[in-house]
């Protein structure tokens, strides 16, 4: 967060983001997918922010990855 305050870049922050960190989002913007993916072995809830800045929640089960086409 600190480099795209520094770079005057804070609009980027939620793109392709995930308010929890535990929960990773992965954008494959040139073959036009994207995945959250749980990172823990507990389910866990996130609201996930895609690259045109609209979100949604998400309940994730442990170690779950779900695809999604942009």
């Amino acid at each position: 967060m600190q480099c795209l305050y520094q770079a005057h870049d804070e609009e980027s922050l939620h793109k392709w983001f995930s308010s929890n960190f535990n929960v990773e989002v992965r954008a494959y913007v040139k073959n036009g997918n994207y995945c959250v993916i749980n990172n823990t072995y507990e389910p866990q809830f996130t609201t996930v922010y895609k690259g045109d800045g609209t979100s949604f929640d998400l309940d994730l089960e442990a170690n779950e990855i779900i695809w999604y086409e942009i």
